[in-house]
């Protein structure tokens, strides 16, 4: 069947971009061919444009905010860089305006129906082409919990839903609940894409550079004997992080760590599928992570090809 997928594949974070892989990878297991959409959503574009200014700071800071923000701005043209070579060698993208194209499309994974994070996109939520198959693939809202109409409209566009997340299932009981797409692969599926970066090492990974993933893993070090490398999602002046790492460098940094402190979620993932010790530090609120450490990985490739023969159908 001839699949699109419509997800965050230009973001410049490791989950997003891995998890759009991961869905190619099994979908074509499946014997589907498959298209990543060329989508760009406008409020995804402006978070990850590597030039782009905080205008508070800039009135507020001036200068000693322009020297600042030049070199930062570079950083995150370099990350970007390593980002695009990914999507260019491993993604087979389609424009969007050739979705009429397809079979059907399938929406997700990531939190595609966060709409802080899409800015209200309504294309995450099924508002185009309405003579195509629309299925929702492990679609998240991540915490942020969708009003009651929204879930309404969710549940008129799709004619299959499935979800990452319990919480997120509770509010639409037709919704199937599936592993995030990145746990469809083995380990040695992944391990294709990782290269030697020494080690044993402990290996931090704080999302809005976290100082309680910070503290945990220094400590963890000290008790070890390990050197400490700190990964970072975001461009700074903290030149002790590791800033230009691209989707590959994230998987071998993972693969190769003794042991990860993180708060991120699929570094919380990633810390499980390469088996490495770890301690997740996540807020109450998140349901993802409590989904994550409730889900049967070996059962998950089966759960989603079953799903996806009765959603396409």
């Amino acid at each position: 069947m001839k699949l699109g997928l419509l997800t965050f594949h230009r973001a410049l974070n490791y989950g997003a971009v891995l998890q759009t892989y991961a869905s190619v990878q099994f979908l074509r297991q499946l014997g589907h061919e498959v298209f990543v959409l060329d989508y760009r959503c406008a409020a995804l574009e402006e978070t990850y444009r590597p030039f782009r200014r905080d205008p508070s700071r800039w009135r507020s800071e001036g200068w000693r905010y322009a020297l600042k923000w030049l070199p930062v701005s570079f950083l995150r043209a370099g990350r970007a860089r390593g980002f695009a070579r990914f999507r260019q060698q491993n993604l087979p993208l389609l424009p969007f305006a050739q979705a009429e194209e397809l079979e059907a499309i399938l929406v997700g994974s990531d939190q595609v129906w966060n709409e802080s994070i899409t800015g209200a996109d309504p294309v995450y939520a099924g508002a185009f082409l309405p003579g195509v198959k629309k299925v929702a693939w492990a679609a998240s809202a991540g915490s942020y919990v969708p009003p009651e109409g929204s879930v309404q409209a969710l549940s008129e566009a799709f004619s299959a839903i499935s979800v990452r997340e319990a919480s997120l299932r509770d509010l639409l009981p037709e919704g199937v609940l599936l592993a995030d797409p990145c746990a469809l692969l083995s380990e040695a599926d992944w391990r294709r894409l990782v290269h030697p970066v020494g080690g044993p090492y402990v290996l931090a990974f704080p999302m809005n550079n976290d100082a309680r993933v910070l503290q945990k893993a220094r400590q963890i070090a000290r008790e070890r004997y390990l050197p400490l490398k700190i990964l970072s999602q975001r461009a700074s002046l903290q030149f002790d992080r590791i800033q230009g790492a691209g989707p590959e460098d994230f998987l071998s940094l993972m693969a190769a760590a003794e042991y990860v402190v993180t708060s991120s979620y699929h570094g919380a993932l990633f810390s499980k599928i390469f088996s490495r010790e770890h301690t997740w530090i996540c807020e109450p609120s998140d349901p993802r992570f409590r989904t994550l450490e409730e889900m049967d990985f070996n059962r998950a490739q089966a759960h989603a090809a079953d799903f996806l023969k009765k959603a396409l159908r």
